[in-house]
């Protein structure tokens, strides 16, 4: 098994870099080595995610329905269930469906660790857009990068 090997191309430097080590792979007609370029995605970030947390929990203390509260958990997983699109771009840049089917029956919801940043982006607007609804008020706190 060959050890996976990644780069970012920012600079003619790293470029230059990533073509030396190209050209100095070993080559093998049974085992293949596979070489994918690609636009780098972001991963989501640990504000991003607190800014989420912090959303729903808002949700959670203002939003009622049937006159009932809920926590920020059952809010997260509702909307995973019903705000997020059906496709999300992962963390690996594939756009992949948010289900997951569960062996023999039924499925679950792919979690939002895996979405990347612009994604995750998204569907924040989205649980945000659905709490307006709710009329909940937000707090002026942007921190979400």
């Amino acid at each position: 098994m060959f050890k996976k090997i990644k780069y970012l191309l920012r600079t003619p430097i790293q470029k230059d870099s990533a073509i030396y080590c190209i050209q100095k792979l070993p080559l093998n007609e049974e085992k293949p080595l596979e070489v994918i370029i690609q636009e780098h995605k972001e991963k989501r970030t640990p504000p991003q995610n607190r800014y989420y947390w912090r959303r729903l929990e808002e949700i959670a203390r203002q939003a009622e329905i049937d006159k009932k509260k809920y926590v920020a958990k059952a809010w997260h997983i509702y909307c995973k269930e019903n705000i997020m699109d059906d496709y999300v771009i992962n963390k690996d840049g594939e756009r992949v469906s948010k289900w997951i089917d569960l062996p023999l029956k039924g499925r679950t919801i792919i979690s939002t660790t895996e979405l990347e940043k612009e994604s995750f982006a998204k569907y924040i607007t989205q649980v945000e857009v659905f709490g307006v609804e709710l009329n909940v008020r937000f707090s002026a706190d942007y921190e979400s990068n």
